[in-house]
């Protein structure tokens, strides 16, 4: 049967929404709302077999500043084959596809057991985070943060990833984690001097970002929090071009939180 790797179209559509239940069976609610909310179609590339969706993936465009300039990246997600389809490189064949028009592409493995597939195709271990127990200090006030907030919010950010390896920001990036955050039963607080990316979902509550690093917890009882850090592989990337082999070579503290992952 002939297969054809093409960018999707509407009618494609559907079709995703299945292969994502079935390549991420525990994700059924999230993925009403990545396709509600996050899914954009100029981003979603599919392998077609005999007029199915055998293959998809989304490759969301990024830009990171970096201490010697722009470097554009392609932040892949949700790759999935179909049952039936696997162990035919039609991943790798996608993820081919990718490398063309950035400087990097960057994918977070849904497991560590991952790394070692995504290796075949180019990709290395490029950062990882540190998960501490933050205590909660009694005094903090807190305000959760709407999209009015958001130049505060990213001016925090700046300042925080300032000399470092860090995805820029847009408005729409902002927008888009709060919505996901919200869906996740949690939101951004701003305290004194920083702002927190929490979420509470299936009972439990973690913060994905603290601004500053070493903050406290905004809540009344210590919290599990994700920092840049050395402790667990989180990201994968395949560098393209020479320029960003050359910055990535130079060690720059990275800060490569992509939120949604």
């Amino acid at each position: 049967m002939e297969k054809i790797i093409r960018n999707a179209t509407e009618n494609d559509i559907a079709a995703m929404q299945e292969l994502w239940i079935e390549c991420f069976p525990g994700d059924v609610e999230y993925s009403k709302f990545f396709f509600k909310r996050i899914f954009r179609l100029e981003c979603a590339r599919i392998c077609e077999i005999g007029g199915e969706v055998a293959a998809m993936l989304h490759s969301f465009p990024y830009d990171f500043a970096t201490p010697d300039g722009i470097l554009h990246a392609k932040y892949i997600y949700g790759v999935g084959t179909a049952k039936k389809y696997r162990s035919r490189g039609i991943a790798g064949e996608l993820l081919e596809a990718e490398a063309s028009g950035c400087d990097f592409t960057v994918i977070i493995p849904q497991s560590v057991s991952l790394f070692d597939f995504y290796k075949k195709y180019g990709f290395t271990e490029l950062f990882s985070v540190s998960k501490k127990l933050v205590k909660p200090f009694e005094k903090l006030q807190t305000v959760k943060a709407g999209k009015g907030d958001i130049e505060k919010l990213n001016a925090l950010y700046e300042a925080m990833c300032a000399e470092t390896i860090h995805p820029i920001r847009t408005r729409e990036r902002w927008e888009t984690i709060m919505d996901e955050f919200e869906f996740l039963g949690g939101g951004i607080l701003f305290f004194d001097g920083g702002y927190c990316v929490y979420y509470e979902y299936d009972g439990e509550r973690g913060i994905s970002e603290l601004c500053p690093g070493d903050a406290t917890s905004p809540f009344g009882e210590q919290c599990p929090a994700i920092t840049c850090g050395a402790e667990t592989a989180l990201g994968a990337a395949r560098l393209i071009s020479e320029r960003a082999e050359k910055i990535f070579k130079k060690g720059f503290l990275r800060y490569l939180n992509l939120m949604h992952n």
